[in-house]
């Protein structure tokens, strides 16, 4: 909305001028324009924001966690390979899981 000004401020000549909107219509454009955030990510991002300055090494030691962890579950599959792939080929469904649930028991045993 442009409102007409004869006045001006400054000595300046007189001309259009663009009349502020409420701060409320701008509050409500801007809350229009952000995309929902799905309930998940809000959670991940209140826990982000408490964690503060510590947020990196935290995902630095998560990483590495995973990364030990990964490196365990790959270092038992090849130690048991002549065991593990022909089950992993040749089976399918229950049995297959059975089949390297009684392996993974077996070796906690130490009979694997």
């Amino acid at each position: 909305v442009f409102q007409f000004n004869t006045g001006s401020m400054g000595g300046g000549h007189p001309g259009m001028r663009q009349r502020r909107q409420p701060a409320q219509e701008d509050r409500e454009e801007e809350e229009e324009m952000q995309p929902e955030v799905p309930a998940w990510l809000s959670k991940v991002q209140t826990m982000a924001g408490s964690l503060g300055p510590l947020l990196p090494i935290v995902i630095v030691s998560f990483i590495g966690f995973g990364m030990l962890l990964m490196g365990t579950i790959l270092q038992f599959m090849i130690s048991r390979a002549f065991i593990i792939f022909p089950i992993m080929y040749m089976t399918e469904g229950k049995t297959k899981m059975l089949l390297l649930a009684a392996i993974v028991i077996g070796a906690m045993l130490g009979i694997v």
